[in-house]
């Protein structure tokens, strides 16, 4: 689903930049640094040695880090605000700090586990809608919002060599708010937050023998992101 929807969504945007005038149209390159907003809790039906119970695995995570790449067009002023849309790729990874798996312990929440490793790589597309504030500053805000598809996928284990090892795809959504400065020539540094959420994120569990499924878990992951990049006119 997201290879089909990347290639559309590049093939109607290079039309569309194809027929636009001069310098309606930008390209833009960024690098993230990410956070989940709150540590995703996968709650799904675990198997445990008391049956077949809803239980919740909790993931912390590092810093993560990422990159992307967007193109875009401007569509004029209105109201005082500058319209744009783009097509926006990114990838993010978190690395696993800890695991908390409910089914193992009296406390609610269940206690850490051990030897937790691995990664969640998210790849998403977007399709962005932003409007840039017309002031008087250097540093003119703009505020945006998209929505799109995403494909996570896990490789995380811990305990005696349990693990969360699957892909998913979902529908993902994201709140921006950020501002530019103008470096002349068409080129621009901007930096801006995001708030993404990606819906409904699915993955199996593993038993230590690698191919017993004891599960499925999923929940909606929150994630902040804080970008920088620079956006250029052609």
């Amino acid at each position: 689903m997201l290879r089909l929807s990347l290639a559309a969504s590049i093939a109607a945007l290079t039309i569309g930049a194809t027929a636009s005038h001069a310098q309606d149209t930008y390209g833009s390159v960024f690098g993230s640094v990410s956070q989940y907003a709150d540590s995703p809790s996968l709650s799904g039906n675990v198997q445990t040695p008391a049956g077949n119970n809803r239980q919740s695995v909790v993931i912390d995570s590092d810093n993560g880090n990422g990159f992307g790449v967007a193109i875009g067009r401007s569509f004029g002023d209105y109201r005082g605000f500058n319209l744009r849309g783009e097509v926006e790729l990114s990838f993010s990874n978190q690395d696993a700090d800890n695991t908390f798996f409910s089914g193992n312990d009296a406390v609610q929440g269940g206690g850490p586990e051990a030897n937790t490793q691995g990664s969640v790589d998210t790849t998403r597309l977007f399709l962005n809608g932003y409007a840039d504030f017309e002031t008087d500053s250097a540093w003119p805000p703009y505020i945006g919002a998209g929505l799109g598809v995403s494909q996570a996928e896990f490789d995380v284990s811990y305990g005696p060599g349990i693990a969360l090892t699957d892909t998913s795809e979902q529908f993902a959504a994201q709140l921006i708010a950020g501002t530019s400065y103008d470096l002349g020539g068409g080129y621009a540094l901007f930096g801006d937050v995001r708030y993404i959420r990606d819906f409904d994120v699915e993955t199996r569990r593993f038993a230590p023998d690698g191919s017993t499924v004891t599960g499925t878990i999923a929940d909606d992951i929150d994630t902040v992101a804080i970008n920088l990049g620079v956006s250029f006119r052609f």
